[in-house]
């Protein structure tokens, strides 16, 4: 009997070594059954064969009882560190990979994500770095159809946004020009020109802004003949200093006689005015005088002489007024 059982509890081991339930219940039954008998007999052999079979039985029932439930928590047990092993397993394969393993391995994934974030880029108007990945997507995975029609709508995007910022930027320019700050237009529009050189919508622009520069300067002009045949000085050098400003080269062909004119009359006015001022003991009144001298006719020898009598006027004032 014990041989018996002890080759059955053999085959249980050998059962539950080799994963298999079944394989090992029949032999732990058997040897739950006969042992407790065989030791029964050994330890009381003056009681009924009965009573020894009766005690085998109940501890064989008891053992198979709690055969399921072993097998229920060791499969239970394998379920729970069987998938965190096969994540370690996974994790440590892609650490052993190298980089060019891993893109071929994760080629679609990365395809995905790479289209998903130039995505994100154009809403967000990124065109630039969008157009980086695009370049990312077609040399590092070898997707150019992709690569070629996102980096397609990346560009009609950016030549959309761009063609809405020329054409804002252009009315701003119409307005200046219809306020008649032709100047400020004229300085708006050369920026547009330096940051959109190859624009075509400027074209029309700049030919806008020369026609009303144009008028706008044969207003001035006829304006300061006017004046100069009134004999308005005054008004006349005023106009004669913006057209002095504006005119290119060539443009003052037809005022020139006319601001001679013009010139000489101021230079003998101001003349005129100091010698008054010096004569009438008006010292304030003549340094006034004397310095706009200096600063419109510079290299005259007017205002080499007046310029040398700066001391003493200066001195005259301060005693006058004191």
């Amino acid at each position: 009997m014990a041989a018996i059982g002890g080759g059955a509890m053999l085959l249980t081991v050998a059962g539950w070594l080799g994963r298999s339930p079944l394989a090992c219940l029949l032999p732990l039954a058997g040897a739950a059954a006969i042992t407790p008998f065989t030791v029964g007999l050994f330890l009381a052999p003056d009681r009924p064969l009965t009573d020894a079979m009766l005690g085998g039985g109940v501890v064989g029932m008891v053992l198979l009882t709690l055969v399921p439930i072993a097998v229920y928590l060791r499969r239970s047990s394998s379920q729970v560190v069987n998938p965190d092993r096969s994540m370690l397993l996974e994790i440590r394969d892609s650490v052993m990979l190298s980089d060019t393993a891993k893109r071929v391995l994760f080629r679609d994934r990365e395809l995905e994500l790479l289209q998903n974030t130039i995505e994100q880029d154009i809403e967000a108007c990124a065109y630039n770095r969008a157009l980086v990945l695009c370049d990312d997507m077609e040399r590092l995975l070898g997707a150019s159809p992709e690569a070629e029609a996102l980096r397609e709508r990346v560009l009609v995007a950016r030549n959309r946004q761009l063609a809405a910022q020329i054409q804002q930027e252009s009315e701003a320019v119409v307005a200046l020009l219809e306020s008649g700050d032709w100047e400020e237009a004229d300085r708006a529009a050369q920026r547009l020109q330096r940051l959109y050189p190859d624009s075509p919508a400027l074209h029309g622009l700049e030919g806008r802004i020369a026609t009303v520069k144009g008028r706008w300067k044969r207003d001035i002009a006829d304006s300061f003949k006017a004046a100069a045949s009134r004999g308005e000085i005054d008004l006349a050098m005023d106009l004669l200093r913006t057209l002095d400003r504006v005119l290119e080269p060539g443009e003052a062909e037809h005022i020139r006689e006319a601001a001679r004119d013009v010139v000489a009359q101021h230079r003998e006015t101001l003349s005129t005015r100091f010698k008054l001022a010096v004569s009438d003991h008006h010292w304030a009144d003549a340094i006034a005088i004397g310095r706009e001298i200096i600063r419109e006719f510079p290299n005259d020898t007017m205002a080499h002489e007046v310029q040398a009598m700066f001391p003493t006027l200066e001195s005259r004032a301060m005693e006058q007024s004191s």
